[in-house]
């Protein structure tokens, strides 16, 4: 059966139809751009190969910011060998990709919703498997040396973040590594423009019960489950157009890319049309300059406690 919050309409929505949706019910496409249809899912970004793109390009950018794919301090353990990695959420799985390439001697495992963009080169000590995490992780306890994910702030509502990190904690291994990267959806110095679009997506997460603030919760969250220790955090700001140098360029081209792919989930919030919606992202590129618009971004990195009980000798 297709989702009735899947065919609800509003004023000025694009029109959907019955040949809109993926024969498997679990797509809606919208404006020629195929969006998740999967209940309690509130993700907004599309889920095409437009979008794989976009995700690998921003991996680069995470990696250029942050100065390496991870903070975590498990490179020399990596490089050793025998490492078990999770990347949740791991879309066109550059992240993995490169990593296990960097890496041969551990293995690498990428979670995601959907398999369609997994990439097609094959890896000796990578796999990729579709699911979704709010099922649960399909292994046992104790499997993962290293979890990582990013990404995913609009995709989880606060229970749901408690939940996936309770899962977390339940397949790393004792002493084992957690990191998360994601994004503050509070943009810094906007101008009138990026902050139309900004309170649209303020509005559409209000929507599917998703926390925007969440990014300044989960040391929180991680504190509140009494398993991780340990817990660093590392804060970055990230200018958004030409004013920020190439680095501006990249991040402005992706936000652009990335808004013009909300456009369906965020034309309903405007009620505008999609002419106005067109006419304000061409003129974002001068508002963020203007402003000297950035972004913040935050990793989160922690350990599993040693359970040092079970290593005790009964006399």
């Amino acid at each position: 059966m297709f989702s009735s919050s899947a065919l609800k309409k509003k004023k000025n929505s694009p029109s959907l139809s019955k040949d809109d949706f993926n024969i498997l019910d679990s797509y809606i496409t919208i404006e020629g751009r195929k969006y998740h249809n999967i209940d309690g899912l509130g993700y907004p970004l599309p889920c095409d190969e437009s979008e794989a793109s976009r995700l690998i390009i921003l991996h680069f950018i995470f990696r250029l910011i942050f100065g390496g794919n991870f903070s975590s301090p498990v490179s020399d353990l990596l490089s050793a060998g025998g490492m078990t990695v999770l990347d949740i959420g791991c879309g066109p799985g550059a992240w993995v990709s490169e990593n296990c390439k960097n890496y041969p001697k551990s293995t690498f495992i990428g979670l995601d919703i959907i398999s369609a963009n997994f990439p097609s080169e094959k890896f000796p000590n990578a796999a990729f498997i579709q699911c979704n995490v709010l099922d649960g992780i399909p292994f046992p306890a104790n499997t993962f040396d290293f979890i990582h994910q990013r990404g995913l702030l609009r995709a989880f509502t606060s229970k749901d973040w408690r939940n996936v990190i309770d899962e977390i904690c339940r397949v790393l291994k004792l002493g084992g590594r957690v990191e998360f990267l994601e994004k503050d959806l509070k943009f810094i110095n906007m101008g009138p423009i990026m902050k139309t679009f900004s309170d649209a997506m303020f509005m559409e997460s209000a929507e599917n019960d998703i926390n925007p603030y969440v990014i300044h919760k989960l040391d929180e969250f991680l504190k509140d489950t009494g398993k991780i220790e340990n817990i660093e955090t590392i804060e970055k700001i990230a200018p958004i157009g030409s004013w920020g140098g190439r680095l501006g360029e990249l991040i402005f081209r992706n936000l652009f890319n990335s808004l013009n792919g909300l456009r369906g989930k965020l034309l309903p919030i405007l009620d505008i049309s999609i002419e106005k919606y067109d006419s304000l992202l061409n003129q974002l590129e001068e508002d963020v300059n203007k402003n000297h618009t950035s972004y913040r971004l935050v990793r989160i990195f922690g350990q599993k406690k040693l359970d040092h009980a079970a290593y005790q000798i009964n006399p």
